[in-house]
């Protein structure tokens, strides 16, 4: 069972690449990860850099 924290949120639409997308959500079925939570990770580290 995966666990998830509730934060603000808000639903954007974007545009992808559907075999990319069906790949990267099988992924985080695979690995039980969120995917919102997943990209929110990967916008902060492409604008903060890695922590």
């Amino acid at each position: 069972m995966c666990m998830t924290k509730k934060k603000n949120k808000a639903r954007y639409n974007f545009t992808i690449d559907e075999k990319l997308f069906e790949r990267f959500r099988e992924y985080c079925r695979e690995n039980c990860i969120n995917m919102s939570a997943k990209i929110e990770k990967y916008v902060e580290m492409e604008l903060n850099g890695p922590k």
